[in-house]
């Protein structure tokens, strides 16, 4: 029996092997799975049939008996963690290896002559066992310092959420607004709210609404972002979901739900749509296969065709950290994180989501260069940011390379580095170890920073998951504070001179603006007088 499940298991790992170069994620992670099961059992078997013939017990009872020696040693995994989470690791560790020990030899102890009440012994050893962990002395050595380092890494932890901070005083839209300093005009973003008609709204500065578009069908995910083209259509963007363009009078000019675009998109000048998107896959790491959520750029045609993808995977994982990448392997032997991706799958057509261990390089911008910019790139380079890497790069399709990257040990969590006009490139900058969010302006050919704002973090200014930044014809520069819903334009000096707090609530709770982009105000005047 022992050496069919091995042989079942050897035939597994093989096939699982198979299926990652295949890049079949979801086949992989459960063939690996019935390998470790079809080893372990194999294992149980074969020292339950040595049990046997060294003992007067029957295989069947030696094995069950194994069975339970191994299920206490992870209960007592699990309630050491959570009786000892101020402990140092080493000490926990310790802890571990003795109760599994004592286990075991109670196990052998129990084989050789078992009319001794095993269990009344095992009662005993978790009573011994809580006695001294109540009793040592919390050891927080090698734990964070402070509490800003806590508070630190629980916000690196932190998934998405969908709701923001609601910092306005009494529910006003505009708390400043200096009409002579500010650079005039309307201010566009997307309503992210699941299952809401209404997809996006057109704000003028006094903060009302003057024009919106709405959608037919609602979906189970909100949208999160909204940019009108140079042909005065509205590109929406449904993370994980779709891609459409809409009329000015919310019809569908096209619609594109095959793929999962996420976070952002840029019309080019040809009319092609470049977004970021994302799927299911398997890479070799030093040969061992990882399950990742794979970010790649997808290009559409005018009609919303995909007529390219571009993957730039093997550039970016020498930047995967190694304990995630030991993490998303440990996580693909939970059985219970197992059954979550395959009802997942079932449900959504995909077993890997965002804000996991799988998600290791979460691509969340995309511009392409329109022309060769110094230092930079050349035209139709394609501009990325990647939050997880604390990476910003520019690639290029014709030789799958990075051939400008910046931002590691500079940045943290980043979002929406833009080009602006005299070349230099303007980033958010989440600040999260800082505890504090920037705007930075980058030399891309000196990497200076040659103006910034909230650089020693005075200002009441944090946005650690979302963010956006735009500068405007005037010299100012307008700020989405996404965790905030609050969007603020301040000048060349810092000084804010207009600030927009989020009006629309639903149900009582404040949406999240990801991106406000200020439009000219001739132009979409003449538009709304059609």
């Amino acid at each position: 029996m022992a050496k069919k499940l091995l042989l079942a298991g050897f035939a597994a790992a093989l096939a699982g092997y198979g299926a990652a170069l295949l890049q079949m994620p979801v086949t992989y992670i459960l063939l690996v799975n019935a390998c470790v099961y079809l080893f372990g059992i194999s294992a149980i078997a074969a020292l339950a049939g040595f049990v046997a013939k060294k003992t007067k017990v029957s295989k069947a009872f030696a094995g069950w008996v194994i069975v339970l020696a191994l299920l206490l040693v992870l209960v007592d995994r699990w309630a050491i963690n959570q009786l000892m989470q101020d402990a140092q690791s080493l000490l926990r560790v310790a802890v571990k290896v003795t109760a599994a020990l004592i286990i075991f030899a109670l196990t052998a102890i129990y084989f050789r002559k078992p009319k001794r009440p095993f269990g009344l012994a095992v009662m005993a050893l978790h009573v011994l066992l809580v006695l001294v962990i109540l009793l040592l002395p919390a050891d927080k050595t090698g734990k964070p310092a402070d509490d800003q380092q806590d508070r630190t890494q629980a916000l690196l932890s932190m998934p998405y959420v969908d709701w923001a901070e609601d910092v306005s005083e009494d529910r006003q839209t505009i708390t400043v607004y200096e009409k002579d300093r500010v650079m005039p005009g309307y201010n566009l973003t997307a309503h992210r709210v699941a299952n809401s008609p209404e997809a996006a709204f057109l704000f003028d500065m006094q903060g009302e609404i003057v024009h919106r578009w709405v959608v037919d069908e609602e979906y189970e995910t909100p949208w999160s972002y909204a940019q009108l083209t140079e042909e005065n259509s509205l590109l929406l963007l449904n993370n994980d979901d779709c891609l459409m363009d809409l009329t000015w009078d919310s019809r569908v000019k096209w619609k594109n739900d095959q793929f999962r675009p996420h976070h952002d998109m840029y019309r080019s000048s040809d009319g092609r749509t470049f977004t970021i998107a994302r799927k299911d896959n398997v890479v070799m790491i030093n040969g061992i296969p990882v399950p990742i959520l794979e970010d790649y750029i997808a290009v559409l045609s005018d009609d919303g065709e995909i007529v390219d993808r571009m993957f730039f995977t093997s550039q970016a994982k020498e930047y995967f950290p190694q304990r995630r990448l030991r993490e998303a392997v440990r996580e693909m032997f939970d059985p219970v994180r197992i059954a979550k991706m395959l009802l997942r799958k079932i449900k959504w057509g995909y077993a890997l989501e965002t804000g996991t261990v799988y998600d290791m390089m979460h691509a969340n911008s995309i511009e392409v260069l329109e022309h060769d910019v110094d230092g930079l790139g050349k035209k139709s380079q394609i501009l990325l940011s990647l939050r997880e890497l604390d990476l910003i790069a520019v690639y290029d399709p014709e030789v799958n390379e990075f051939t400008w990257e910046w931002g590691r040990g500079e940045v943290c969590r980043q979002h929406h580095p833009t080009v602006i006009p005299n070349g230099n490139m303007l980033i958010f900058d989440n600040g999260i170890r800082n505890g504090f969010s920037r705007i930075l302006e980058l030399d891309p050919s000196t990497s200076e920073i040659i103006w910034s704002y909230n650089e020693g973090g005075g200002e009441d200014f944090f946005s650690p998951r979302k963010g956006a930044n735009q500068r405007l014809a005037n010299g100012n520069t307008l700020i989405t504070e996404s965790d905030r819903s609050r969007v603020f334009e301040v000048s060349p000096e810092g000084e804010i001179v207009w600030e927009f707090h989020y009006p629309v609530l639903v149900d009582g709770k404040l949406p999240i603006v990801y991106r406000m982009i200020r439009l000219d105000a001739d132009r979409i005047e003449n538009l709304l007088s059609l």
